[in-house]
């Protein structure tokens, strides 16, 4: 079903030559279906890219070869790419502003008996 996904994918991609591929986390699919759009001459962008400050930090070879450009969420992911030869940009995260604080940050560390 992943392979059948995959070969449809890029089909469409080939058939349809799109301005871009946007590809979204999902290492495991994705790496694959961008090195074969990247060799179509499709650009790629990866968004919220593999946490490779996490594990698996080789991965930022193989983004390398097939992301054009790659656009992290959190602020300190950017200078890894960078650092590692990838174009990168900071976009920040989309859920961030849906969060809101229920009380300060001091009372908080009070109430939870922090320091």
């Amino acid at each position: 079903m992943i392979a059948a996904a995959l070969g449809t994918l890029a089909a469409a991609a080939r058939d349809e030559r799109p301005d871009a591929l946007v590809v979204v986390d999902f290492p495991d699919f994705n790496f694959r279906l961008a090195r074969r759009v990247r060799r179509l001459g499709i650009p790629v962008v990866y968004y919220i890219s593999p946490q490779i400050w996490a594990w698996r930090p080789r991965r930022l070879a193989a983004i390398r070869e097939f992301a054009d450009r790659v656009l992290v969420i959190f602020p300190f992911e950017e200078a890894i790419y960078r650092d590692g030869g990838v174009p990168v940009e900071f976009v920040g995260h989309p859920l961030v502003d849906l969060a809101k604080a229920r009380t300060t940050r001091d009372r908080f560390l009070v109430e939870q008996r922090l320091s």
